[in-house]
């Protein structure tokens, strides 16, 4: 009997394989979600439950939104009695409760959560959010069958979701703007430190206002300085439906700070001007990772957006809608049937050509 539903070996090393980075080293794709699905007490429980459904999880959105319920069922099954409100999860504890403050620190500390601990006289005290989830973790029965490797991921999610979360809840320094304003999130001079962007400085903002739809989205601190910025697709179509998604591409911070790239997330999500966004901390080779605002995977989903690109017109480096079928005048996030051209270039057009290039061609062969 086939317990993995892999969809041969060809969808197997589409959601597990290796990928290749620019420096030459090579990282396993979902990782930590093979590690899940490989624990043998997993799949001995799911052989004498008759539910593979946990066997089957095939991306990590939809692994930490899983995770998650499960860790919450688990503890109201444990009948564990306080009650933990963090952000958008109820918790059970045996032992910590969170107060009308659900877990923010009065103090400011985004990086640590308020709570009451009733084997201490019921005192409130404030714990770092990655040791907090832990403990609330490891007193549900799921839990603790849950590979090492697993809690740590959750872990790290929570932690940098927390941080986001308290800082967005706290008196706000820093300002979200949304506008056409491209020049100015790719002007080093305009942002705060390291963006790590090969499209810094280049000029090839221009193709997001010449030709597709497209919106700039960004934080501005209290200096002034942009600490986090995207750009958001404002019409993006599902294949095969008539639905039209808001979609925000991948975030770019201060010195990639992952925990500014999801306030900018919130911020959009708050303001009411997105529908989903690239899943934070995600690089170039995953073109189809994105979730809707509610952290749902939208991985099985294919989309395309209007795009009118000619051969010497700038481009900008495309990390999703890469695949454009010029006729058609439209790009893909997957690589359909007879498309012409890849946009994931960093030669600031099709053909390689750049307008300050007085160069012949000879001269570089």
């Amino acid at each position: 009997m086939l317990y993995y539903n892999f969809d041969g070996y060809g969808g197997f090393c589409c959601r597990f394989g290796f990928i290749e980075h620019d420096n030459g080293k090579k990282t396993r794709r979902n990782r930590i979600l093979l590690d899940f699905i490989k624990d043998r007490n997993l799949l001995r429980k799911a052989i004498r439950t008759n539910n593979f459904s946990l066997l089957n999880i095939t991306n990590m959105a939809d692994m930490k939104k899983i995770m998650f319920e499960k860790i919450m069922d688990s503890g109201e099954d444990d009948g564990l009695q306080y009650e933990v409100n963090l952000i958008n999860y109820t918790f059970r504890s045996g032992k910590y409760e969170t107060d009308k403050y659900n877990g923010i620190c009065e103090d400011g500390d985004s990086k640590a959560v308020r709570y009451i601990n009733h084997d201490n006289g019921g005192k409130v005290f404030k714990m770092k959010a990655g040791k907090f989830i832990r403990h609330l973790i490891m007193e549900t029965s799921f839990g603790k069958t849950l590979p090492e490797s697993v809690i740590i991921y959750l872990q790290e999610c929570f932690t940098q979701d927390w941080q986001a979360f308290s800082l967005s809840s706290q008196p706000k320094e820093n300002r979200l703007f949304v506008d056409d304003n491209f020049s100015d999130i790719y002007d080093s001079g305009e942002c705060d430190g390291d963006f790590y962007s090969c499209m810094t400085d280049k000029g090839y903002h221009y193709f997001y206002s010449d030709s597709v739809d497209a919106s700039a989205a960004y934080l501005k601190n209290e200096d002034g300085k942009i600490i986090a910025r995207c750009v958001i697709f404002n019409k993006v179509y599902e294949e095969g439906t008539n639905k039209i998604w808001r979609l925000a591409e991948r975030q770019y911070s201060t010195n990639q700070d992952d925990v500014l790239k999801r306030a900018l997330v919130n911020a959009l999500i708050i303001g009411g001007y997105i529908d989903g966004y690239k899943q934070v901390g995600y690089d170039c080779h995953h073109s189809r990772s994105f979730v809707d605002i509610y952290g749902n995977s939208l991985e099985d989903k294919k989309f395309y957006i209007d795009c009118d690109l000619g051969t010497e017109d700038t481009l900008s480096y495309q990390d999703s809608f890469k695949w454009y079928d010029m006729e058609a005048g439209k790009a893909y996030n997957y690589e359909v049937s007879g498309y012409d051209y890849e946009l994931d270039t960093t030669d600031g057009s099709i053909d390689g050509y750049e307008e300050n290039d007085d160069e012949s061609y000879d001269e570089f062969h």
